[in-house]
Protein backbone atom coordinates (compact mmCIF):
# COMPACT_ATOMS: atom_id res chain seq x y z
CA UNK A 1 0.00 0.00 0.00
CA UNK A 2 1.56 3.59 -0.79
CA UNK A 3 1.59 6.45 1.54
CA UNK A 4 -1.08 8.43 -0.51
CA UNK A 5 -3.65 5.34 -0.22
CA UNK A 6 -2.08 5.16 3.68
CA UNK A 7 -3.06 8.92 4.65
CA UNK A 8 -6.33 9.24 2.50
CA UNK A 9 -7.67 6.01 4.87
CA UNK A 10 -6.42 7.53 7.68
CA UNK A 11 -8.02 11.26 7.13
CA UNK A 12 -11.38 9.26 6.07
CA UNK A 13 -11.04 7.00 9.41
CA UNK A 14 -10.96 3.73 7.85
CA UNK A 15 -7.91 3.04 9.72
CA UNK A 16 -6.33 4.07 13.18
CA UNK A 17 -3.28 4.88 14.00
CA UNK A 18 -2.43 1.70 14.96
CA UNK A 19 -3.30 0.39 11.46
CA UNK A 20 -0.93 3.06 10.05
CA UNK A 21 2.03 2.29 12.02
CA UNK A 22 1.42 -1.36 11.07
CA UNK A 23 0.78 -0.64 7.54
CA UNK A 24 4.31 1.80 7.71
CA UNK A 25 6.78 -0.41 8.88
CA UNK A 26 5.92 -3.12 6.99
CA UNK A 27 5.96 -1.46 3.41
CA UNK A 28 7.99 -2.56 0.46
CA UNK A 29 10.79 0.05 0.56
CA UNK A 30 12.56 -1.32 -2.41
CA UNK A 31 11.19 1.57 -4.62
CA UNK A 32 12.32 4.04 -2.13
CA UNK A 33 15.26 5.97 -2.03
CA UNK A 34 17.17 6.01 1.46
CA UNK A 35 16.50 9.98 2.26
CA UNK A 36 12.84 8.34 1.72
CA UNK A 37 13.47 5.49 3.84
CA UNK A 38 14.67 7.76 6.72
CA UNK A 39 11.72 10.21 6.26
CA UNK A 40 9.04 7.20 6.36
CA UNK A 41 10.72 5.60 9.76
CA UNK A 42 11.14 9.47 10.85
CA UNK A 43 7.38 9.30 10.44
CA UNK A 44 6.55 6.45 12.11
CA UNK A 45 8.76 7.33 15.16
CA UNK A 46 6.71 10.62 15.46
CA UNK A 47 3.29 8.49 15.29
CA UNK A 48 4.46 6.77 18.15
CA UNK A 49 5.38 10.25 20.26
CA UNK A 50 2.28 11.65 19.39
CA UNK A 51 -0.06 8.66 20.47
CA UNK A 52 2.13 8.64 23.87
CA UNK A 53 1.11 12.45 24.98
CA UNK A 54 -1.88 13.27 22.81
CA UNK A 55 -5.28 11.01 24.36
CA UNK A 56 -8.03 9.84 22.16
CA UNK A 57 -10.84 11.86 22.30
CA UNK A 58 -14.40 10.01 21.21
CA UNK A 59 -15.90 13.54 18.42
CA UNK A 60 -19.21 13.74 17.10
CA UNK A 61 -18.09 11.83 14.08
CA UNK A 62 -17.27 8.71 15.71
CA UNK A 63 -20.44 9.53 18.21
CA UNK A 64 -22.52 9.11 14.95
CA UNK A 65 -20.81 6.43 13.56
CA UNK A 66 -21.89 4.38 16.82
CA UNK A 67 -25.37 5.74 16.78
CA UNK A 68 -25.76 4.63 13.41
CA UNK A 69 -24.26 1.33 13.14
CA UNK A 70 -26.71 0.46 16.53
CA UNK A 71 -29.82 1.46 14.73
CA UNK A 72 -28.80 -0.50 12.08
CA UNK A 73 -28.10 -3.38 14.39
CA UNK A 74 -31.47 -3.17 15.92
CA UNK A 75 -33.00 -3.51 12.25
CA UNK A 76 -31.33 -6.45 11.87
CA UNK A 77 -32.72 -8.04 14.93
CA UNK A 78 -36.11 -7.12 14.03
CA UNK A 79 -36.28 -8.04 10.69
CA UNK A 80 -34.35 -11.48 11.94
CA UNK A 81 -37.45 -12.03 14.41
CA UNK A 82 -39.85 -12.13 10.89
CA UNK A 83 -38.09 -15.28 10.30
CA UNK A 84 -39.73 -15.19 6.93
CA UNK A 85 -36.58 -15.21 5.01
CA UNK A 86 -34.87 -17.89 2.73
CA UNK A 87 -31.24 -19.82 3.98
CA UNK A 88 -29.70 -17.67 1.14
CA UNK A 89 -30.97 -14.13 2.53
CA UNK A 90 -30.14 -15.39 6.61
CA UNK A 91 -26.71 -16.01 5.65
CA UNK A 92 -26.75 -12.82 4.31
CA UNK A 93 -28.19 -10.98 7.42
CA UNK A 94 -25.93 -13.08 9.69
CA UNK A 95 -22.60 -11.94 7.65
CA UNK A 96 -23.87 -8.72 8.09
CA UNK A 97 -24.62 -8.76 11.72
CA UNK A 98 -21.17 -10.30 12.32
CA UNK A 99 -19.43 -7.00 10.09
CA UNK A 100 -21.39 -4.57 12.25
CA UNK A 101 -20.17 -6.35 15.58
CA UNK A 102 -16.98 -5.74 14.10
CA UNK A 103 -17.05 -2.38 13.42
CA UNK A 104 -18.70 -1.41 16.61
CA UNK A 105 -15.38 -2.44 18.27
CA UNK A 106 -13.09 -0.91 15.90
CA UNK A 107 -11.07 1.88 17.90
CA UNK A 108 -11.40 5.33 15.58
CA UNK A 109 -9.48 8.35 16.63
CA UNK A 110 -10.51 12.29 17.05
CA UNK A 111 -9.88 15.42 18.57
CA UNK A 112 -6.16 16.44 18.39
CA UNK A 113 -4.78 13.26 18.21
CA UNK A 114 -6.83 12.57 14.90
CA UNK A 115 -5.59 16.07 13.73
CA UNK A 116 -1.93 16.11 15.10
CA UNK A 117 -1.76 13.03 13.06
CA UNK A 118 -3.37 13.86 9.97
CA UNK A 119 -1.39 17.41 9.81
CA UNK A 120 1.88 15.02 9.85
CA UNK A 121 0.71 13.08 7.12
CA UNK A 122 -0.50 15.95 5.23
CA UNK A 123 2.52 18.17 5.40
CA UNK A 124 4.61 14.69 4.86
CA UNK A 125 7.04 15.73 2.00
CA UNK A 126 7.20 12.01 0.20
CA UNK A 127 3.37 12.56 0.41
CA UNK A 128 3.09 15.58 -1.50
CA UNK A 129 5.27 14.49 -3.70
CA UNK A 130 3.17 11.83 -4.55
CA UNK A 131 0.50 13.87 -5.04
CA UNK A 132 1.95 15.72 -7.37
CA UNK A 133 2.72 13.22 -9.44
CA UNK A 134 -0.92 12.15 -9.87
CA UNK A 135 -2.52 13.06 -13.80
CA UNK A 136 -5.40 14.16 -13.96
CA UNK A 137 -6.45 10.21 -15.26
CA UNK A 138 -4.56 8.70 -11.76
CA UNK A 139 -6.48 11.39 -9.80
CA UNK A 140 -9.86 10.69 -10.81
CA UNK A 141 -9.20 6.77 -10.48
CA UNK A 142 -7.91 7.11 -6.85
CA UNK A 143 -11.02 9.38 -6.03
CA UNK A 144 -13.77 7.66 -7.49
CA UNK A 145 -12.31 4.04 -6.38
CA UNK A 146 -14.43 5.13 -3.18
CA UNK A 147 -17.93 5.26 -4.06
CA UNK A 148 -17.58 8.41 -1.40
CA UNK A 149 -15.93 9.42 1.90
CA UNK A 150 -16.75 11.69 4.40
CA UNK A 151 -13.22 13.59 3.47
CA UNK A 152 -12.29 13.62 0.43
CA UNK A 153 -9.30 15.51 -0.95
CA UNK A 154 -9.36 18.86 -1.32
CA UNK A 155 -9.90 20.42 -5.09
CA UNK A 156 -10.55 23.35 -6.68
CA UNK A 157 -13.89 24.22 -8.86
CA UNK A 158 -11.37 24.20 -11.62
CA UNK A 159 -9.92 20.78 -10.86
CA UNK A 160 -13.88 18.94 -10.50
CA UNK A 161 -14.38 20.01 -13.38
CA UNK A 162 -11.87 18.95 -15.05
CA UNK A 163 -12.11 15.73 -13.83
CA UNK A 164 -15.49 15.49 -14.64
CA UNK A 165 -14.49 16.31 -17.97
CA UNK A 166 -12.28 13.25 -18.16
CA UNK A 167 -15.19 10.75 -17.16
CA UNK A 168 -17.21 12.27 -19.79
CA UNK A 169 -14.54 11.48 -22.25
CA UNK A 170 -14.11 8.07 -21.29
CA UNK A 171 -18.15 8.34 -21.19
CA UNK A 172 -17.34 6.44 -17.38
CA UNK A 173 -20.58 7.42 -15.68
CA UNK A 174 -19.74 5.54 -12.38
CA UNK A 175 -16.91 7.62 -11.79
CA UNK A 176 -18.80 10.52 -12.84
CA UNK A 177 -21.70 9.76 -10.47
CA UNK A 178 -18.93 8.92 -8.07
CA UNK A 179 -17.12 12.17 -8.55
CA UNK A 180 -20.43 13.82 -7.75
CA UNK A 181 -21.27 11.55 -4.28
CA UNK A 182 -17.68 12.81 -2.89
CA UNK A 183 -17.92 16.18 -3.72
CA UNK A 184 -21.44 16.84 -2.61
CA UNK A 185 -22.28 19.78 -0.41
CA UNK A 186 -18.57 21.63 -1.39
CA UNK A 187 -20.21 24.07 -3.68
CA UNK A 188 -18.71 22.20 -6.93
CA UNK A 189 -20.92 22.22 -10.37
CA UNK A 190 -22.92 19.60 -10.20
CA UNK A 191 -24.79 20.92 -13.16
CA UNK A 192 -22.56 19.97 -15.52
CA UNK A 193 -22.78 16.10 -14.62
CA UNK A 194 -26.62 16.40 -14.38
CA UNK A 195 -26.58 17.59 -17.93
CA UNK A 196 -24.26 14.64 -19.36
CA UNK A 197 -26.54 11.84 -18.16
CA UNK A 198 -29.48 14.12 -19.44
CA UNK A 199 -27.52 14.27 -22.96
CA UNK A 200 -27.13 10.92 -23.13
CA UNK A 201 -30.82 10.21 -21.83
CA UNK A 202 -29.60 7.64 -18.82
CA UNK A 203 -32.08 7.94 -16.24
CA UNK A 204 -30.30 5.56 -14.28
CA UNK A 205 -27.47 7.77 -13.32
CA UNK A 206 -29.23 10.87 -13.56
CA UNK A 207 -31.70 9.94 -10.95
CA UNK A 208 -28.91 8.07 -8.80
CA UNK A 209 -27.35 11.55 -9.26
CA UNK A 210 -30.03 13.38 -7.55
CA UNK A 211 -30.59 10.77 -4.99
CA UNK A 212 -26.67 11.58 -3.56
CA UNK A 213 -26.68 14.67 -4.13
CA UNK A 214 -29.53 16.10 -3.17
CA UNK A 215 -28.06 19.66 -1.88
CA UNK A 216 -26.67 20.66 -4.69
CA UNK A 217 -29.13 19.74 -7.23
CA UNK A 218 -32.18 21.10 -7.87
CA UNK A 219 -35.39 18.74 -8.19
CA UNK A 220 -37.47 21.18 -9.87
CA UNK A 221 -34.29 22.27 -12.43
CA UNK A 222 -33.82 18.44 -13.20
CA UNK A 223 -37.71 17.90 -13.69
CA UNK A 224 -37.52 21.20 -16.14
CA UNK A 225 -34.72 19.74 -18.30
CA UNK A 226 -36.07 16.29 -18.78
CA UNK A 227 -39.54 17.36 -20.23
CA UNK A 228 -37.07 19.97 -22.30
CA UNK A 229 -36.09 17.24 -24.22
CA UNK A 230 -39.73 16.12 -25.60
CA UNK A 231 -38.26 12.57 -25.88
CA UNK A 232 -41.72 10.99 -24.30
CA UNK A 233 -38.97 7.42 -23.82
CA UNK A 234 -36.79 9.07 -21.89
CA UNK A 235 -39.45 11.05 -19.48
CA UNK A 236 -41.24 7.84 -18.95
CA UNK A 237 -37.91 6.37 -17.89
CA UNK A 238 -36.44 9.07 -15.94
CA UNK A 239 -39.77 9.34 -13.96
CA UNK A 240 -39.77 5.57 -13.26
CA UNK A 241 -36.03 5.94 -11.76
CA UNK A 242 -37.03 8.87 -9.37
CA UNK A 243 -39.79 6.87 -8.07
CA UNK A 244 -37.97 3.84 -7.19
CA UNK A 245 -34.97 6.54 -5.80
CA UNK A 246 -37.41 8.02 -3.55
CA UNK A 247 -36.60 12.03 -5.18
CA UNK A 248 -40.32 12.73 -5.92
CA UNK A 249 -42.70 14.22 -3.92
CA UNK A 250 -46.76 15.52 -3.92
CA UNK A 251 -45.69 19.36 -5.34
CA UNK A 252 -43.52 17.56 -8.15
CA UNK A 253 -46.13 15.36 -9.16
CA UNK A 254 -48.78 17.95 -10.30
CA UNK A 255 -46.23 19.32 -12.51
CA UNK A 256 -45.85 16.43 -15.08
CA UNK A 257 -48.22 16.72 -17.43
CA UNK A 258 -46.25 14.36 -19.52
CA UNK A 259 -46.18 11.75 -17.43
CA UNK A 260 -48.63 8.61 -18.32
CA UNK A 261 -51.52 8.15 -15.67
CA UNK A 262 -50.71 3.95 -14.80
CA UNK A 263 -47.42 5.40 -13.51
CA UNK A 264 -48.70 8.47 -11.55
CA UNK A 265 -50.79 5.92 -9.75
CA UNK A 266 -47.74 4.19 -8.86
CA UNK A 267 -46.22 6.86 -7.72
CA UNK A 268 -48.99 7.09 -4.90
CA UNK A 269 -47.68 3.90 -3.55
CA UNK A 270 -44.41 5.44 -2.61
CA UNK A 271 -45.69 8.73 -0.70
Amino acid sequence: MDTVKLMYLYRNKYINSDELLEELENLDFSNFSSNEIKQIHQIVCDIKKIKDTIPNEVDEYEKRRMKSIDRTIESLEKMKKKNNFDNVVKEKLKKYDKQLHQAKKQKREGGKLYETILKLLMENTIIKANLKKMSDEDLLAFITDYISVPNPLPITKEKFNTLAHIAMKQDDREALWRLAFNYNCQQMDMEIIENYFIEKRDHYYLAELVCACREDISVKRVIDKVLATQDDTFIQKAYQSAIKAGILDKDNINDLEHIDDDIKHDFNIYI
